[in-house]
């Protein structure tokens, strides 16, 4: 199984679409070991993009502390899950904390939020 935890400037990423890297954990689901791990930039711009190239990484799982409706409909309309991850700033800290209780949990899912330029969105990813 391979699982993305989103990062930001090198620590988990509290919201998904801000995310500018991603590390990947290859698993095995049966000893919950990770096998193999790498951390890719981001290549593409917007939450729009992030599930396609998600797709494209063979990703199954994404662990997430928050993300857009566009964005986890897109996630799971390219048969990825997405579950709600431990607060741990390091990757290695939050895979390890979901391997040791894989139950999937619901991620939390955003209302609206700003960009910085003097008005909101509702969340569009």
């Amino acid at each position: 199984m391979r699982i993305a935890v989103p990062l930001k400037n090198g620590i988990f990423s509290r919201h998904f679409g801000k995310s500018d890297a991603v590390a990947i954990f290859d698993v095995n689901v049966e000893t919950k070991r990770v096998t193999c791990q790498e951390i890719q930039s981001r290549n593409c711009d917007g939450c729009q993009g992030l599930p396609n190239w998600f797709a494209e990484l063979n990703i199954n799982r994404v662990l997430v502390a928050g993300l857009g409706q566009g964005a986890l409909n897109g996630l799971l309309a390219r048969n990825i899950d997405v579950s709600s991850a431990p607060r741990h700033d390091n990757p290695n800290d939050v895979i390890n904390a979901y391997l040791a209780d894989p139950t999937p949990k619901q991620p939390k899912v955003c209302a609206g939020h700003s960009h910085g330029h003097g008005h909101d969105h509702s969340c569009q990813h």
